[in-house]
């Protein structure tokens, strides 16, 4: 069953990273923040006085592969993202 959907979204942080970890294994990937954008989607300022409720836009965030980072020219920027629903290792659904 593929569970594989396309959104556009906002990309405002792109970090490429091709290093060495502790243990000597090789760390390569792009870390890359985003917003959801669709119809209805705004940046305006949230208010609330409940302060124990919360504001604004939480982001997402996702580890692609870095060869995917010459795709990202520019942010933050409009991007269509492909992403696919899974489980993970705590029985969870992932994205």
């Amino acid at each position: 069953m593929d569970f594989t959907t396309k959104s556009d979204i906002l990309v405002f942080y792109v970090n490429a990273i091709d290093s060495k970890s502790d243990d000597g294994s090789q760390i390569r990937g792009c870390s890359v923040h985003y917003l959801f954008w669709g119809d209805g989607t705004q940046l305006a300022p949230t208010s609330e006085p409940d302060i124990t409720k919360p504001i604004g836009m939480m982001r997402g965030k996702s580890w692609i592969d870095y060869g995917l980072r010459n795709k990202i020219r520019i942010a933050p920027a409009l991007y269509e993202g492909t992403f696919q629903m899974g489980v993970g290792s705590d029985g969870k659904p992932t994205l």
